[in-house]
């Protein structure tokens, strides 16, 4: 049985392919929410640290283009 290297570089690689298949509108996102720090988060601090309101977040789940 083949046994992974415990160098935390199975863990990034899991994360990078995760990472990879994010729109550019979902990475904005879950980069503000790793400026906020621990969660849990509230819908209107993620907009607002995107630098949009939370009204402007469409039903697709993409930021609107426009600044509040």
């Amino acid at each position: 049985m083949r046994k992974e290297p415990d160098d935390g570089t199975a863990i990034i690689g899991f994360f990078k392919v995760r990472i990879d298949r994010l729109t550019k509108a979902e990475i904005q996102f879950v980069k503000a929410m790793a400026e906020l720090g621990d969660g849990p988060y509230a819908m209107a601090d993620i907009a607002q640290t995107m630098g949009c309101t939370q009204n402007l977040w469409d039903r697709s789940g993409r930021a609107s283009s426009r600044r509040g």
